[in-house]
């Protein structure tokens, strides 16, 4: 992400990286309530500042896997120009079920009922899970201005959910499968 950032920032466009809040060196953690709408708003605020610094109300929110997921539910609360959803979360019910097959493989380490799922050393509380388990993408309406980007991965069946509901909203939407996302 850091490299994207980058590259964005060498074609000339204001790239703004933050942690959310109860991540990285943001305060809280991932224990705080309503984790869910407050990462949503941490995107909310970003944007805010980014358009202000930037002096241009022209926006692209870019995410990847649960990033996507939080980009694509913020883009239901604001206009931005630009989606670019990578390797999207469209479900957060299967999303759930993704880190709870991951958080299994390490059952020997943590008891169950701990009030967390922790699946590769990403923490979510009971209130996260249940909150993500509410998620369908495909079930929402976007405030996509000009275009989104939804980048797939090869390795899996494609997935339509998020692209097929931006098209059906009228929003020119792009679906790429680059090769090798495994590796």
């Amino acid at each position: 992400l850091r490299h994207l950032a980058e590259a964005f920032a060498e074609k000339g466009f204001l790239a703004v990286r933050f942690d959310y809040h109860g991540c990285g060196n943001s305060p809280g953690d991932a224990f705080s309530a309503h984790q869910l709408r407050t990462w949503v708003a941490d995107i909310r605020a970003v944007v805010r500042e980014a358009t202000l610094l930037a002096g241009s109300d022209a926006v692209a929110v870019v995410g990847l896997r649960l990033g996507a997921l939080l980009s694509a539910l913020a883009a239901t609360e604001i206009d931005i120009d630009y989606l670019i959803a990578w390797s999207p979360v469209v479900s957060g019910r299967r999303y759930i079920r993704e880190q709870q097959a991951i958080a299994a493989v390490g059952a020997g380490e943590e008891p169950a009922g701990q009030g967390y799922i922790e699946g590769g050393g990403f923490v979510l509380s009971d209130e996260m899970v249940a909150e993500l388990k509410k998620v369908d993408l495909s079930a929402l309406r976007y405030r996509v201005r000009r275009a989104a980007l939804v980048v797939e991965r090869d390795d899996l069946p494609q997935e339509n959910g998020l692209a097929e509901t931006l098209k059906t909203h009228g929003i020119d939407t792009t679906v790429n499968r680059p090769p090798g996302y495994a590796g």
